[in-house]
C-alpha cells in the first residue's frame, strides 16, 4: 500500500475583529498583510489591513457605509469596495498611505458613463482590476495609475500623461472590451 505524502505543518492565527463579532479575511499580499472586512462595534463592517506579524487589523474606514477589502499589493495598498451613506450605492475603492480613496474621482476623466463599483484585484505597479457599470451593464476594467503635467505659456498649454509604476496620482480607465475589440 503506497503511503501518503507528508504534508507541511500549519500554524492558525486569528486576526481578530474591529470589536464586532466577525470578521473575514479575502486577500492576502506576499509579506503576509491580509485585507477583508470585520465587524465593527457599532454593527458596520469595514475593510482592514492587518500588518505582516498579525499583531495589528487596521479599520481602512469608507466611504459612508460599510465596506470591503478584496486585495492587497505589496506596498500594503488595498482595494475593494465601499457603499456610499444611505448603503444604496457602491463604489471602488483604493487606499494610499492609509486614506481610503474613491476610484470614481481619481480618473483622468469620467465624461464616458462609467461607475467603478468593485475594486477586486491590484499589482505591485498599483494596476487595479475590477467591475464598473457602463450603460447599465456590468464590464471588467484595468485602471493604470498615471500622474498629469501641465507646461503652459501665454498661447497655450502642453498636458502630459505619464504613466506611474508607484501605484500613485490618478488612473486611466481601460474596459476589457477595448482592450481585446
Amino acid at each position: 500500500m503506497p503511503s501518503l505524502p507528508t504534508l507541511p505543518h500549519t500554524v492558525m492565527i486569528d486576526l481578530g475583529t474591529l470589536g464586532g463579532r466577525g470578521s473575514y479575511g479575502v486577500g492576502i499580499n506576499d509579506n503576509g498583510q491580509v485585507t477583508g472586512w470585520a465587524e465593527t462595534s457599532t454593527g458596520g463592517a469595514h475593510a482592514f489591513l492587518t500588518n505582516a506579524a498579525h499583531t495589528v487589523m487596521t479599520d481602512l474606514g469608507s466611504l459612508g457605509g460599510s465596506s470591503q477589502g478584496h486585495a492587497v499589493n505589496a506596498k500594503g495598498q488595498v482595494t475593494g469596495f465601499s457603499f456610499l451613506a444611505g448603503e444604496s450605492v457602491r463604489h471602488a475603492f483604493v487606499t494610499d498611505g492609509g486614506n481610503m480613496r474613491d476610484l470614481n474621482a481619481l480618473l483622468v476623466s469620467n465624461d464616458v458613463g462609467w461607475l467603478l463599483r468593485d475594486g477586486n484585484g491590484i499589482n505591485d505597479a498599483g494596476q487595479i482590476s475590477g467591475t464598473g457599470l457602463i450603460n447599465g451593464q456590468d464590464h471588467a476594467f484595468l485602471l493604470t495609475p498615471v500622474l498629469f503635467r501641465v507646461v503652459c505659456n501665454p498661447a497655450f498649454c502642453l498636458f502630459f500623461v505619464i504613466p506611474q509604476k508607484d501605484g500613485g496620482g490618478s488612473f486611466l480607465l481601460a474596459s476589457l472590451d477595448t482592450l481585446v475589440g
